[in-house]
C-alpha cells in the first residue's frame, strides 16, 4: 500500500523546473522507511547497543526492501520499468522494478512528536523526559511512553526518579541503592537501566554499527547522527568516519556535544554554554563585563555587557542614558532587561542585533558615527551596534588576531571603518566582507 501511495504522490506532484520533473519521472525514486525503532527495542527489552539490536535492524531493513521491491516489480509488469532502467544496475535483470530506489531512513523528528512522542527514524531516544513550548506559549512536559509504562508496571515511578530524569534526561547515572531500599526494586531498576539508554549513553561505535546494519539493505542514505560527548577527541571522530567507510555506510553525520557556542539541545551539563533552555540560565554572582559609550541624538548611552568567561557568550545587558532620568531611563532599563532574559533563554545575540539595527529616530544626531564608521540612526540602533562591537571584540580575542595600533590602521575602502587586518597574505575588513589579496 505504501509503495503504491508514494508512486501516486510522485505522479500527482508538481515540479518547479522541467528538468527536475524529467529526472524524477525517469528514475521514479521513492523513500519508504521506518520510525520508532528505539521504542521497538524498548518494548522488546533489547539494549540499543546489543548484538540482538543490530541483527533485528538487518532483518527489518531486508524485509522492508524485499517487500517493496516485489511490489515495484509487480507495478513494472503492469506499467513498465522506470525509463532510465537501461542506465542502471537493473539493466540486465530479467525482472526490472518500477522504481530506481525504494527505501531510505528519514529523520521523522516532527512526525514522531505528532505520533505521541515516537522515537525518530532509527535514532536512539535523545531524552527520556523533556519539555517543549507550544506556539501558544504553553509548556508541555513529555516523557517517553514506553519508559513510563515500565516504571509504573514495576512500581518504580517515584518522585526522585522522575525529577532526576527531567533534569538529566537519562537514568544511567542513578545508583539504585541510593533510591530504593528494597533489594527487588534495586534489581528491577538495574535491569531497566540496561534497556532504557539514551543517545549519549551509547558508545559511538554502536551508533555506527546500527547505521551500517540498516544500510546493508536500504537503497538510499540513512538519516542518523553519531552523538559524541563533549569529552570526545579528534581521534574518536576520525575513527568513526573510517569505521563508517569500512562498514559501507553511504554517509555519516557526527556531532560532538558542546562543539558550538550555541546549540539547540545541551547535554554536557555546562550551564554556562549558550543553550536554548526551557528555563532561563541561572547566572553566577560575578561575571566579567565590557563597558561601551555611544553618542546619540538623545545624549550618550552607556551599555554594560556581561559575558561568560569560558564561552564569551553575552548573558546580561545593562543600559544607562547618561544624565537622563524619568521615562527615558525607564525605557533603557526595560530594554536591557528584555535583552538579558532573551540571552539567558539562549536566543542568539545575532538575532537580537538583527531586530534592533537600523531602527530610525526622528532626532538622530547629524553625522554621528560609531567607532567602525557606522551611522547611528537611533538609541535602539546604538545598542545593536554595541552588541555587534562586542561580538567582534570577543571574536578577535578568541582567534588571537594580531592587529596594528588603531592610529596605524587604514580605513576600509568599502565601509570606512578602521578594522583592516593582514591575514593569510590578504588585507581583510573585520566589519564588512571587503578583502584584497597581495
Amino acid at each position: 500500500m505504501c509503495v503504491k501511495f508514494l508512486n501516486d504522490v510522485l505522479d500527482m506532484n508538481y515540479f518547479p523546473l522541467r528538468e527536475i520533473e524529467t529526472m524524477t519521472r525517469n528514475n521514479r525514486k521513492i523513500g519508504l522507511g521506518y520510525m520508532g525503532f528505539a521504542d521497538t527495542l524498548y518494548r522488546l527489552n533489547i539494549p540499543y547497543d546489543h548484538q540482538d539490536a543490530f541483527e533485528l535492524a538487518e532483518h527489518l531493513a531486508k524485509m522492508l526492501t524485499d517487500v517493496a521491491r516485489d511490489e515495484s516489480i509487480e507495478l513494472a509488469n503492469k506499467r513498465g520499468p522506470f525509463p532510465n532502467v537501461g542506465y542502471s544496475s537493473y539493466s540486465n535483470n530479467k525482472k526490472k522494478p518500477f522504481n530506481a530506489s525504494l527505501t531510505t531512513i528519514a529523520p521523522t523528528g516532527t512526525t514522531g512528536i505528532i505520533a505521541n512522542s515516537v522515537s525518530g527514524g532509527i535514532e536512539p531516544v535523545m531524552f527520556l523526559k523533556y519539555s517543549r513550548r507550544t506556539f501558544e506559549g504553553e509548556l508541555l512536559t513529555i516523557i517517553n511512553p514506553v519508559f513510563l509504562e515500565n516504571l509504573k508496571e514495576f512500581g518504580l515511578d517515584n518522585k526522585m526518579i522522575m525529577d532526576h530524569v527531567h533534569e538529566h534526561g537519562t537514568i544511567s547515572d542513578i545508583q539504585p541503592p541510593d533510591v530504593f531500599d528494597n533489594g527487588d526494586d534495586v534489581q528491577k531498576f538495574s535491569e531497566l537501566q540496561k534497556i532504557f539508554k539514551v543517545s549519549h549513553d551509547i558508545d559511538y561505535k554502536a551508533h555506527v554499527m546500527m547505521q551500517a546494519a540498516f544500510q546493508k539493505y536500504i537503497d538510499s542514505s540513512i538519516s542518523k547522527t553519531i552523538n559524541f560527548p563533549s569529552t570526545a577527541t579528534e581521534k574518536d571522530v576520525e575513527d568513526a568516519f573510517l569505521m563508517a567507510h569500512d562498514l559501507k555506510c553511504k554517509g555519516i553525520t557526527i556531532y560532538r556535544d558542546g562543539s558550538k557556542g550555541w546549540q539547540i539541545i545541551n547535554t554536557s551539563g555546562d550551564k554556562n554554554n549558550c543553550v536554548s533552555n526551557i528555563e532561563p540560565m541561572k547566572l553566577p554572582d560575578n561575571l566579567p563585563a565590557m563597558r561601551f559609550k555611544v553618542k546619540t541624538g538623545c545624549g550618550s548611552i552607556y551599555v554594560m555587557v556581561s559575558y561568560d568567561q569560558k564561552t564569551k557568550c553575552p548573558l546580561e545587558v545593562f543600559i544607562e542614558m547618561g544624565k537622563s532620568g524619568g521615562c527615558t531611563n525607564t525605557w533603557a532599563h526595560g530594554l536591557g532587561r528584555l535583552i538579558s532574559i532573551q540571552l539567558r533563554y539562549g536566543l542568539p545575540v545575532e538575532e537580537i542585533i538583527e531586530q534592533l539595527k537600523n531602527i530610525q529616530c526622528h532626532t538622530p544626531l547629524p553625522r554621528t558615527l560609531s567607532k567602525r564608521g557606522e551611522k547611528i540612526s537611533s538609541c535602539v540602533d546604538a545598542i545593536a551596534i554595541v552588541l555587534k562591537e562586542f561580538l567582534l571584540m570577543t571574536k578577535r580575542n578568541n582567534n588571537n588576531i594580531k592587529t596594528k595600533d588603531k592610529e596605524k590602521r587604514k580605513d576600509c575602502p568599502k565601509c570606512g571603518s578602521g578594522y583592516l587586518v593582514h591575514t593569510e597574505g590578504c588585507v581583510k575588513c573585520q566589519n564588512c566582507d571587503w578583502s584584497k589579496c597581495d
